[in-house]
């Protein structure tokens, strides 16, 4: 699993290890939708309660990219973001549920758009 869901962490706030004041944009009704609105100390504490870390930079650009040089994950081709992520002209400007578009080449899903920094 690469991504906290709204359920994922309500999971966590459940079991007493995740503040529950912290997701202030979360729609709590869609638990499939990507947990957001989190500080980042809250994401850090979320991350070292699974025995994880928050990524560097150069970390998450590694994920992103799956090992390739090209500009995107899926190669040059731009037309192509779709198939991989949410972005404003396919999002219908809402949060959508994780793992709807295709993973990268790491089997990594919603490295593209969905929910911004």
């Amino acid at each position: 699993q690469n991504e906290v869901t709204v359920a994922e962490y309500k999971r966590c706030v459940k079991r007493g290890k995740c503040e529950k004041s912290g997701p202030r944009y979360a729609d709590f009704s869609r638990p499939r939708q990507p947990i957001n609105g989190v500080s980042w100390f809250e994401a850090r504490a979320y991350c070292q309660v699974h025995g994880k870390h928050l990524p560097t930079e150069a970390e998450w650009e590694f994920a992103c990219r799956a090992g390739n040089d090209d500009p995107y994950s899926f190669g040059k081709n731009a037309r192509k973001m779709n198939e991989y992520g949410w972005f404003k002209k396919n999002s219908n400007g809402q949060i959508q549920k994780v793992r709807w578009k295709k993973p990268n080449a790491f089997g990594i899903y919603d490295m593209h758009g969905n929910v911004a920094e």
